[in-house]
């Protein structure tokens, strides 16, 4: 069936219809090449075991899909998934991976690559969302193009095939809706354990299997309420010139090539991880609580449930998107624990404008959205709407520095 230049085949065994020879000819040889590879599945109305749709020479149009968030409207929801999964995508939160661990991430496609520098540091699976802007009627050479890069990086990095779900979502005149993406990625995630970071991030060696035999001895399972922090770093080295052990981070950070994230522009965000404790316990297996504070911001793992506080997504661009989660988890009663031996380090990048004024502005800007989610999070939680929980500004001081 041809639309709009874009072939749609449906191969089922209970229906074959095609009547002629040459169309099962030219089928079954599209297929050897396409399944042998990967293949794209529109998954907005599910898919069967009995089916599956591939699109070829171009991609299927994403136009026809709308996924609609309070916040924000996205052209579609369609993903890469690998043929090597048997997956039912409408009950993918009902079969959860039990006992293993995903790193989710939210990505545009100018830092595609460091989704493969990721993979050379984590073995496990990993869930990434990318962010594409397009018009209403998405241009099919735009979308064409971004998809035969994909698909060439890919076909370059056989980890991507073998470790990573793609999930692609297509919208415009917003500033990058970085909390609508991070939930969606939490939502679509297909394990019971998630690692959230920044794309920029690099886990420590061997992180996975760490962290998996943490969750198989039951080490982070002590109450449901529990949440991990991994400490993170930053660094302007490259991704293989990074330190692979905390040893090796001990020396690293002594001569500054390496530094706690953030220690210059927001001290607080990361301030309660205790870094100092965290290397004195050197590679001792111990967990250290981290007491909450506002604009604590760690890099967390947890466990996916219906009750884990998702991210507020009015808050876009650059402001406030972890804070608030971060306050959120505090506000409902989550304690923080600091993973002993693992850790993660950004590779610097200049900054990006999300489509947005300033950073200093876009901040300004989000605490006009940050202000009354404190008083909302607090009645919520049958505290008292006005009266501060932590040491986060009163409603008189909030709108100003004093968050900083």
């Amino acid at each position: 069936k041809k639309q709009k230049n874009v072939f749609l085949f449906v191969f089922s065994p209970k229906k074959m219809i095609y009547k002629h020879l040459c169309s099962y000819i030219f089928i079954f040889i599209l297929l050897y090449y396409m399944v042998g590879d990967y293949m794209f599945i529109n998954y907005f109305g599910g898919i069967s075991k009995n089916s599956f749709m591939v699109t070829y020479p171009k991609i299927q149009q994403f136009n026809s899909d709308i996924v609609e968030f309070k916040h924000i409207r996205f052209f579609s929801k369609s993903t890469i998934f690998k043929n090597d999964h048997d997956i039912d995508i409408d009950k993918i939160n009902e079969n959860l991976i039990p006992n293993d661990i995903t790193i989710i991430t939210q990505v545009t496609m100018d830092r595609i690559e460091r989704i493969v520098d990721i993979t050379n540091a984590w073995e496990g699976p990993i869930g990434v969302v990318i962010y594409m802007e397009a018009f209403d009627e998405i241009e099919e050479k735009f979308v064409e193009l971004q998809l035969e890069r994909l698909e060439k990086l890919i076909k370059q990095f056989p980890k991507l095939k073998s470790q990573v779900d793609f999930h692609i979502l297509f919208s415009n005149n917003t500033r990058y809706p970085v909390n609508s993406l991070r939930n969606y990625i939490i939502n679509n995630t297909r394990t019971e354990w998630c690692f959230l970071i920044d794309a920029d991030f690099i886990p420590s060696y061997n992180s996975y299997e760490i962290l998996k035999n943490y969750i198989k001895t039951n080490t982070m399972h002590q109450k449901s309420k529990n949440l991990y922090i991994v400490p993170a770093f930053e660094s302007d080295l490259k991704s293989d010139q990074l330190p692979k052990t905390k040893k090796e981070l001990n020396v690293y950070t002594h001569f500054q090539l390496v530094n706690p994230i953030n220690s210059k522009q927001c001290p607080k965000c990361h301030k309660n991880t205790n870094y100092d404790k965290w290397f004195a316990l050197g590679n001792k297996e111990k967990f250290s609580k981290a007491e909450y504070q506002w604009i604590f911001e760690p890099f967390l793992i947890f466990k996916k449930d219906d009750t884990f506080p998702l991210f507020h997504e009015p808050l876009k661009g650059y402001g406030f998107d972890k804070n608030t989660h971060t306050y959120h988890c505090a506000v409902k009663g989550y304690s923080f624990f600091v993973i002993p031996t693992v850790f993660i380090t950004h590779i610097n990048h200049p900054q990006s404008l999300w489509n947005g004024p300033s950073i200093q502005s876009q901040l300004w800007e989000a605490l006009s959205i940050v202000c009354p989610f404190f008083k909302d999070i607090r009645r919520k939680y049958g505290y008292n709407e006005s009266i501060p929980i932590f040491d986060e500004p009163d409603e008189a001081n909030c709108y100003s520095n004093k968050h900083w």
